[in-house]
């Protein structure tokens, strides 16, 4: 969409010499910041820059690309010119139908109105305080090479369940569905293992809330009151599922030193 707009700005604005250099700097400096990601990605580990600020590296440089072919698009013959005219109105339309009226009526609103939260405050209210406040908990009690077993992927574990989803917040730890009742994999070859009640009452395949629904020995537990954000640890690291229990419970089981 905004490649788009550029390219029919460019359209009217293309002979101006002060614009063609915004532009060609512009590009310029979307490459330089591409090539700083990845070296810095790889004097940490992959996807640093998506781990901490949520952002996808390519995306600078395929728009120093598209940049680069306004120049290009803008000195074709007419009938190229005629398609890609086409496939603009065509991508515009679409958007139109599919995306905008979702954008309209909750993006615009949300940033006007809470512009000056914290990147945290707008996380917990755009994900839900529950998920978010977690996910930040796992992360400061985990070391980033840590493996992680988690629930299975259904509700009532609606986002913590998700990993594709929970990485977002998680990478480069390495999350594994379990099951309900069952672990699924050898308990020794994880390093932690969630203690989940589960962000909704809603169920899916039959499953309830709290997980786990077996019994894990572990060297330690922290358990994590989503309330008041305060934890506390039990030093014995053995959990012991009670299918009586349906207690609210969040936490994390560290299976080894």
């Amino acid at each position: 969409m905004l490649f788009a707009v550029l390219f029919l700005v460019f359209k009217k604005f293309g002979e101006s010499k002060l614009f063609r250099n915004a532009i060609s700097v512009a590009a310029f400096l979307f490459v330089a910041a591409y090539v700083m990601s990845d070296i810095l990605e790889k004097l940490t580990y992959p996807n640093f820059i998506f781990s901490h600020f949520h952002f996808q590296t390519y995306l600078l440089l395929l728009s120093a690309i598209l940049m680069a072919c306004l120049f290009l698009l803008n000195e074709s013959e007419k009938r190229i010119r005629i398609l890609i005219y086409t496939a603009l109105i065509f991508v515009f339309g679409q958007y139109l139908i599919t995306d905008f009226a979702t954008i309209k009526g909750k993006r615009p609103v949300f940033i006007l109105k809470n512009i000056n939260l914290s990147y945290d405050k707008k996380m917990e209210m755009t994900i839900g305080k529950v998920v978010y406040d977690y996910a930040i908990f796992i992360k400061n009690k985990t070391p980033a090479n840590a493996t992680i077993l988690i629930p299975p992927q259904a509700y009532p574990w609606d986002k913590t369940s998700n990993v594709a989803y929970l990485r977002y917040f998680l990478y480069p730890r390495n999350l594994i569905n379990g099951d309900e009742k069952d672990p699924k994999v050898d308990i020794q070859g994880v390093d932690y293992v969630l203690i989940d009640y589960g962000e909704t009452n809603i169920s899916q395949y039959g499953y309830t809330n709290v997980w786990p629904k077996f019994n894990v020995v572990g060297v330690e537990i922290t358990y994590w009151d989503p309330t008041s954000g305060k934890t506390w640890q039990d030093k014995t690291g053995d959990y012991r599922y009670d299918p009586k229990d349906s207690s609210e419970k969040w936490g994390i089981i560290k299976i080894k030193n």
